[in-house]
């Protein structure tokens, strides 16, 4: 299992990506369509690292809802078909998995699986410094959560448009490991990365982790290593959970409880 066809079956079913198959009129095919070339050419690199292939692309004629131009690459393969449903996941649209072998696979396969899920279903919002990711498969959603909790990418939250990456910990670790080869959405990526050094969390986005900074202080979790998890501060995390006692034991067998800025005996 390669970087490579990690990439693949994460754009093939989860993503842009599917397969026509049908063994009695000896159908074998997968095929990618979509509106970006960079995302295109590169799905075709891994094809041919992979299984020595080099797919033709099609440029097919603008259709009826506002989009101009639209890539279409066709592979028939009986091989490559037959490969790629030997990881036993479900590779259709709607009930997709992800395959045994990538959740039992290393950080760099996990987060190459995910590139190819977030370049065909992933967006980037620079204003809302947010990294959104949709599919109409919801159990499948949540495999891809635990994927992103396997990399460090912890706290997402999600609505009716699907997976919400939105602070600064989890979109720098994103852009580290997961990325996009779509060049417009790297750029944005970049651009809220850059833009980090001179923006400060927002009230909002500090009241929707509010409930977060209290459930990890009253598991016991020091005021630094809240920040560090949720990505913000040190300052921050003291202010919306300095009034949660907790109770820690010492060596003696004796409780201390840890209050605001004081211990109580």
């Amino acid at each position: 299992l390669t970087l490579e066809k990690a990439y693949i079956l994460g754009v093939v079913g989860p993503g842009d990506g599917f397969i026509e198959y049908r063994k009695d009129n000896g159908v074998y095919r997968v095929v990618l369509e979509a509106v970006d070339l960079n995302f295109v050419n590169y799905f075709i690199f891994c094809v041919g690292k992979v299984y020595g292939i080099k797919p033709r692309i099609k440029k097919l004629e603008p259709r009826n809802f506002g989009i101009n131009k639209t890539f279409r690459v066709r592979l028939s393969s009986k091989q490559v078909v037959e490969d790629i449903l030997s990881y036993n996941a479900d590779f259709k649209e709607r009930s997709w998995t992800v395959p045994f072998d990538i959740k039992n696979s290393s950080i760099e396969i996990k987060a190459k699986y995910l590139q190819g899920f977030a370049d065909s279903q992933g967006s980037v919002s620079v204003d809302k410094k947010q990294i959104i990711l949709c599919n109409q498969n919801l159990d499948g959603l949540k495999e891809i959560e635990k994927l992103f909790v396997d990399i460090g990418i912890n706290n997402l939250s999600s609505n009716k448009n699907g997976i919400i990456l939105c602070n600064r910990k989890n979109i720098e670790t994103f852009g580290k490991l997961v990325n996009f080869n779509i060049l417009y959405k790297r750029e944005k990526l970049a651009n809220i990365i850059n833009n980090y050094k001179i923006w400060k969390t927002s009230e909002k986005e500090i009241l929707e982790l509010k409930p977060k900074i209290i459930e990890l202080r009253r598991n016991g979790l020091s005021y630094p290593k809240i920040a560090n998890q949720l990505g913000i501060s040190t300052q921050t995390a003291w202010n919306h959970s300095k009034e949660i006692i907790i109770q820690m034991e010492n060596k003696n067998g004796k409780w201390k409880e840890f209050g605001r800025a004081m211990i109580l005996l």
